[in-house]
């Protein structure tokens, strides 16, 4: 996930001048509101979570992805800074998610390892997402900024619907349990 998440960090600027936005020099204010916002929506992740539940993830990774796309797709600084900062609120809310199904599914004396090796891969991922991404490119044979962004819209839009299969797996097991608890 990191890996195109960087995307924001590393394809913004070559985006920008690739596309003649105006106000480019807004890029490290945009970048940063996009921070702080994420800040806050991480701080929110708990209320968040009790109106969606297990469609958090599903949730999540579409605003990601549906924010790249706006990043990807902009005209304009207004436009670029609003998709950059629901890239950060999403994906805030999106490992929000995830380490809370880390701290779930652990037995107490595992935890700090888990999340440990889970900030590890992110920190690699962030190291290694330019050479990631360059590869993808260049086997592609565009590489462009804005194919980086869209590169990341993909990922994204693929991991919500990742995300749906045990939602929907969870739905049909709980309707079936119901049904014969409800014949017997």
């Amino acid at each position: 996930m990191f890996v195109f998440l960087m995307n924001i960090a590393t394809k913004t600027s070559e985006f920008l001048t690739e596309q003649n936005i105006k106000n480019a020099a807004f890029l490290g204010t945009a970048l940063t509101i996009g921070g702080l916002l994420g800040a806050v929506s991480g701080f929110l992740y708990g209320r968040v979570y009790v109106h969606l539940k297990n469609i958090t993830p599903i949730f999540s990774s579409a605003v990601v992805a549906l924010s790249f796309a706006g990043v990807a797709y902009s005209s304009e600084m207004i436009l670029f800074t609003v998709g950059t900062s629901l890239v950060y609120i999403g994906y805030s809310m999106l490992i929000s998610y995830l380490y809370g199904v880390i701290f779930d599914n652990v037995n107490a004396a595992s935890k700090n390892i888990s999340v440990s090796l889970a900030m590890v891969a992110c920190n690699l991922e962030a190291f290694f997402s330019p050479y990631i991404v360059s590869i993808i490119s260049n086997a592609i044979g565009n590489s462009s900024a804005k194919e980086g962004l869209s590169m990341s819209v993909l990922f994204y839009g693929v991991l919500a619907v990742i995300f749906v299969f045990p939602v929907f797996k969870k739905g049909i097991g709980s309707n079936t349990t119901k049904a014969i608890d409800g014949n017997n």
